[in-house]
């Protein structure tokens, strides 16, 4: 009997070794990537005005911190509408488009005939 169990323990250990491994390096080589992939929110800018009748939580404060690169510039962070809720969408480091460019930031704007508030998209000038 002892016998018996001791091939079906080994491959159960084995078994739960080998997923225990392949767990491993699926999480890791995620968190790997992460570091090194570009990490800037990517949201799509309807072409027409959306209106939201609540108006968006105060901002984040994010810590900024020093830039990796002479060329990049910080976009803060800001609250998007999706899901019937707000969400933060993190500020980042981005590269100028030209060497005196500066960064124009979004922002939610009263709508004119006082139903909500409307996105105005960041740019580049």
């Amino acid at each position: 009997m002892s016998e018996t169990k001791g091939p079906v323990m080994y491959r159960k250990f084995s078994s739960a070794m080998t997923a225990l491994a392949l767990a491993l390096v699926i999480v890791t080589s995620g968190c790997i990537h992460s570091h090194h992939a570009d990490r800037r929110a990517v949201v799509a800018v309807p072409a027409e005005r959306i209106i939201v009748t609540e108006a968006p939580p105060p901002e984040k404060v994010e810590a900024v911190g020093i830039a990796p690169d002479n060329n990049l510039v910080w976009i803060s962070g800001y609250w998007m509408r999706g899901d019937n809720r707000w969400i933060w969408v993190p500020g980042h480091w981005d590269a100028r488009p030209r060497s005196q460019a500066t960064w124009v930031p979004g922002s939610w704007e009263k709508d004119t005939s006082a139903k909500g508030w409307f996105w105005k998209p960041g740019h580049w000038e």
